[in-house]
């Protein structure tokens, strides 16, 4: 229970700062829908881009690289969810879909 707890805050506290960023950059309102699996898949996406650059946990190398590959991480992560956003918005435009059913809530 913890657990589930715990994601759904780091969810929402990654949500008030992903949603401005993303609005800010690509310039586009986006549904709550839209920006919440955009938010859930950049945060399912950091431990395996963080795996594929470091390597398993210990990490023994210094401070300032574990800084620059925290960095990286985080911007390989937060891209991940924008590339979803323009997807969603090219493919499945609100208002413009094959049904109501297909988007809603997009």
């Amino acid at each position: 229970m913890d657990v589930v707890v715990g994601g759904l805050f780091s969810l929402g506290v990654f949500l008030v700062i992903f949603v401005p960023v993303a609005q800010r950059l690509l310039g586009v309102r986006f549904g709550v829908v839209r920006m919440v699996l955009a938010a859930a898949i950049t945060l399912s996406l950091f431990s395996p881009i963080a795996n594929a650059l470091v390597g398993k946990p210990p990490y023994t190398g210094s401070n300032g690289v574990a800084i620059a590959f925290l960095v990286l991480t985080t911007l390989f992560s937060m891209l991940a969810g924008l590339v979803f956003l323009v997807l969603a918005e090219a493919l499945c435009r609100p208002g413009r879909c094959l049904g109501p059913a297909i988007c809603a809530g997009m």
